[in-house]
Parts: C-alpha cells; sequence; structure tokens
C-alpha cells in the first residue's frame, strides 16, 4: 500500500518501503509511523525566463520556462510603466491596491510559455514580473527589467504637455477625476491605481508644491 501511494510523487517512484518487526508483522500491521500530514506535491520552478535588457519601443516577446507544472497551470506577467506611481499606504494603514497591465503567457511545448506585449511605448524602466500558478493556487514569480528606448520620451504628470508638472496638470487631473470632459496627453497620466483614483491628483498636488 505504500508503494501504491508514492507510485506518483516523482521523487519517490521506485522506493520500496519495507518495516520488519521481528514478530510476524504484527507490529509492522498495527503501527504507524509519522504524522497523518500529507506531503504536498512538488512545486512548479521557473527556471528560464527573459532577461533584463534594453529594448526598442514596440512589441517585445516574453518567455518563461516552467518545470513541474500541470496542464492546468497559469502563466502570466504584470507589466509596471515608467510613468506608474506607487500608491502610499493610507492612514489606517490598509494595504494599497495596486493596478498594473498583465498579459497571460502561452504554452507553446515542453514547459515552455511565450506571449507578446505591445505596450512597450515610453522611453524608460518597466518592471515586468512573471508569475506562475499550480493548481494547488502555489504561486512563484521572477522580476525582470526592461529599459525601452527610441520611444516617446515623456513627463510623467505632464498632462497639458508642456513640458514641465505645475498646478494646471493638478487642475486637469481634478476636472477627470469629477467626470468632466478635459484633454490630456494620456501617456503622461500617472497611474497608481484605478483610471479613476485620486492617487494621480495628490501626487500632482504635492509636486507643484515642492513636497
Amino acid at each position: 500500500e505504500a508503494t501504491a501511494a508514492m507510485k506518483d510523487n516523482y521523487i519517490f517512484n521506485g522506493q520500496i518501503p519495507v518495516l520488519i518487526d521481528g514478530n510476524n508483522g504484527y507490529l509492522a500491521q498495527t503501527t504507524y509511523i509519522g504524522g497523518s500530514s500529507i506531503i504536498g506535491n512538488i512545486l512548479p520552478e521557473i527556471v528560464s525566463h527573459t532577461l533584463s535588457q534594453t529594448i526598442s519601443a514596440g512589441a517585445f516577446d516574453l518567455y518563461a520556462e516552467i518545470s513541474n507544472i500541470e496542464t492546468s497551470g497559469h502563466v502570466w506577467a504584470s507589466v509596471m510603466p515608467p510613468n506608474y506611481h506607487l500608491p502610499e499606504t493610507s492612514q489606517n494603514l490598509d494595504t494599497p491596491i495596486i493596478h498594473l497591465p498583465t498579459i497571460d503567457l502561452h504554452s507553446t511545448g515542453n514547459g515552455r510559455y511565450t506571449a507578446t506585449y505591445s505596450g512597450f511605448t515610453i522611453n524608460g524602466m518597466y518592471r515586468v514580473t512573471i508569475y506562475c500558478e499550480d493548481s494547488s493556487d502555489s504561486v512563484l514569480s521572477k522580476e525582470i527589467l526592461l529599459n525601452v528606448v527610441n520611444g516617446k520620451t515623456i513627463i510623467p504628470g505632464d498632462l497639458d504637455s508642456n513640458g514641465h508638472v505645475n498646478i494646471i496638470d493638478a487642475i486637469l487631473a481634478l476636472q477627470r477625476l469629477s467626470g468632466m470632459n478635459v484633454s490630456v496627453d494620456e501617456s503622461a497620466r500617472i497611474f497608481c491605481g484605478d483610471a479613476t483614483d485620486t492617487c494621480e491628483v495628490i501626487h500632482l498636488l504635492q509636486i507643484a508644491s515642492g513636497q
């Protein structure tokens, strides 16, 4: 029974457990060794992935090679652009909610997962985190840095594209937050949560006031 129970676990495959008690097998049949906990499955591992590097603006291929992942596993990546501002922890110490663009990586066989992300448009450092989740909800991750060149150069927060950030940009962000139809440079927005998050307005006010 022990051999049958362990044959589906790779690290135990081929082992033959034997318990000899010298008492006609009585103690062996009535004695249990160890606790009742079940040994978990082998965790997946990201053995290879896209390397940190400098790339030209535009579409770029991402990949990850995963070992010990079931066919039901999920592999994806989140992308933090250069104009993303991490939201601050609130006064009541609530954990800030971070919303980032994501893309699923699809299997091409032999544990390799790939995807093409076309959002590398502005110059600067993108933080890409590749995630791997198995059917037991175990999640692993690897972070890579992609420095984008030959793209659009922006000043984060320069919503009116006048070359600097001031109170006018904060007013534009506030008008947008209130639902007014105002024209802004979307690529210069400071993202730190949902599209309607007040974080952008607060950050622009801090910049305008010199904080």
